[in-house]
């Protein structure tokens, strides 16, 4: 092969392993916050659905609880039914086994906003989430008002009998129409399943807040 054609050829090699990698970067991108809720609020509103906002770790145990329990072939169809749901990355560090990367942009200000820090800064323990309608009103929060500590205010995954009775209370509170065998049905599966089942601890994460 003539010695043009040789460099043209490894100059093509090397652009396509660029493009390869631009893209694959590209895939991996965080999105900010305000684009991860956006979409979830259109979908929502083309669905006549809420949004069910999630703040959480990857590190977290239970953050990945509250997913399992999410994900459930029992549960997963009534929440489907009621609400479109958006993940947001916070407090991700890579002491505890996750990485400042994984953070959504802006999305302690949005945990803020939706009722997840009390009026000093002190951000509530995760998960904290929300059930939010289609135009970004807060209907319910996991933050228990009956508790007296704000930092383990949130219920996160629900395990005991006072976190599940608000998390049962968040979801009448947001959604009157759902019904009595799916209320008693999320009841009944959460009393079964307490957070170390569902998520043994892994990576650095430790009890239930952050």
């Amino acid at each position: 092969m003539p010695r043009l054609g040789r460099t043209c050829t490894l100059f093509a090699a090397i652009l396509a392993a660029c493009v390869f990698s631009l893209a694959l970067a590209a895939q991996t991108v965080v999105q900010p916050s305000g684009v991860v809720l956006q979409a979830a609020k259109v979908q929502a509103a083309q669905q006549k659905k809420l949004v069910f906002v999630v703040f959480g770790a990857s590190w977290s145990q239970p953050c990945r609880a509250l997913n399992t329990f999410m994900s459930d072939k029992q549960i997963h169809p009534i929440l489907d039914k009621y609400f479109v749901p958006a993940t947001i990355h916070v407090s991700e560090e890579a002491t505890k086994g996750g990485s400042a990367d994984w953070n959504n942009f802006g999305g302690d200000s949005m945990m803020a906003r939706f009722g997840g820090v009390d009026k000093a800064g002190k951000k509530a323990s995760i998960p904290f989430f929300a059930f939010v309608d289609a135009d970004g009103n807060v209907l319910a929060n996991s933050v228990d008002p009956m508790q007296e500590r704000f930092e383990a205010a949130s219920i996160g995954y629900p395990d005991n009998p006072e976190q599940i009775t608000w998390l049962m209370t968040m979801f009448k509170m947001a959604v009157p129409a759902m019904t009595p065998e799916e209320s008693a049905t999320i009841e009944n599966w959460v009393k079964k399943h307490d957070a170390a089942s569902l998520a043994p601890p892994a990576g650095g994460g430790k009890g239930r807040g952050r």
